[in-house]
């Protein structure tokens, strides 16, 4: 994901948010930390639209996102047979 499709998220998400909830509320982004995330346009573009971001904590999205667990559960034994296999 690049740095210029980045700002035009977080641009409609304050777009959004604003839409719905005008300036009464506060507007806070959860982010995970890819470099593009926490780049100083990123953030500046992210305080000049009224959103606050916050950012995960590296390497918890398996706690965060519990769905996404049985499909590394899948595909770790997947390669786990394959590697038996080619090993065999």
């Amino acid at each position: 994901m690049s740095e210029i499709h980045v700002g035009n998220v977080i641009m409609n998400f304050a777009s959004v948010m604003k839409h719905y909830w005008g300036d009464a509320h506060p507007i806070i982004l959860l982010a995970d930390n890819l470099h593009q995330h926490q780049t100083l346009n990123t953030l500046k573009l992210s305080a000049e639209n009224g959103i606050q971001l916050q950012f995960l904590t590296p390497n918890s999205s398996h706690f965060l996102q519990p769905l996404d667990e049985n499909h590394f559960v899948i595909l770790k034994k997947e390669l786990e047979q394959t590697y038996d296999q080619l090993e065999g």
